[in-house]
């Protein structure tokens, strides 16, 4: 996975923020008011997360959105 993000030029959590924010200013998606481009930097390093099997926690399905 590392290796095609890496060949689209995303190479950390900072770059899915940028390609989410313009998706934003193209109306293809939303954010709130407290929502932030830096919400996005530095979430986990690109090569630790990757190399040695990061654990990404997601909140529960039954929990109540953010709003």
């Amino acid at each position: 996975a590392k290796s095609v993000l890496n060949h689209w030029g995303i190479a950390s959590t900072g770059d899915f923020g940028e390609i989410v924010f313009n998706l934003i200013e193209i109306e293809q998606m939303r954010k709130t008011p407290q929502d932030r481009r830096e919400d996005f930097e530095n979430v986990f390093d690109f090569d630790e997360g990757f190399q040695h099997n990061f654990q990404f926690t997601a909140p529960d399905s039954s929990e109540e959105p953010r709003h």
